[in-house]
């Protein structure tokens, strides 16, 4: 499938549903070997990869609430701890953009 986002580094192809992605930057793996997160591996949740330090460092503010939201999922009992990537990915990604759309409109109205 195809994320519609690029590459933050460049250096790697578009997303392929055959290859490891990068949660971040929606990267492929390919001569890079990418870096799963520890965490998800310590939750056992579904394997999280990165492209690199740099990118897992960038995308950490939103790694970091799925891996609340799978904890908090968890301790209701939910029996799928986590959404999916995508999933949590375009929910979230909804989100920010609604929310930059509001400051904007704030912004243009009191301008």
């Amino acid at each position: 499938h195809d994320t519609g986002r690029a590459s933050v580094c460049g250096e790697h192809a578009p997303c392929s549903a055959l290859a490891r992605t990068c949660w971040g930057c929606g990267a492929v793996e390919g001569e890079v070997v990418f870096q799963q997160c520890q965490l998800c591996v310590d939750r056992k949740l579904a394997p999280s990869f990165f492209c690199g330090r740099e990118c897992q460092k960038a995308s950490w503010p939103r790694h970091k609430l799925w891996h609340e939201e799978a904890k908090e999922n968890a301790s209701r009992g939910a029996t799928d701890a986590a959404r999916s990537k995508d999933e949590f990915v375009a929910t979230f990604d909804e989100r920010v953009q609604t929310t930059a759309q509001s400051l904007q409109d704030v912004f243009a109205t009191h301008g």
